[in-house]
């Protein structure tokens, strides 16, 4: 992967982690919808650009303190 490519998956994972809304979407294209596995646990199975906000608000409450770790 092009080394700017990497700047923006690690911006765009370390924005997740700190619940960074606004960060986050910046970072999505105005067309991207992220499927998630929430669902399983009543919430959105997907957020798109404007969403992010609500979305960490309901993740948080099924889900304390998840993050998301990169190996490689």
């Amino acid at each position: 992967m092009p080394q700017e490519n990497m700047k923006v998956v690690e911006a765009f994972f370390d924005a997740y982690n700190a619940r960074n809304s606004e960060a986050m979407d910046r970072l999505l294209h105005p067309d991207a919808e992220i499927t998630t596995i929430s669902a399983r646990r009543g919430l959105p199975d997907h957020w798109r650009q404007g969403t992010t906000q609500r979305y960490f608000e309901q993740l948080d409450e099924a889900w304390t303190g998840l993050r998301i770790e990169v190996d490689d």
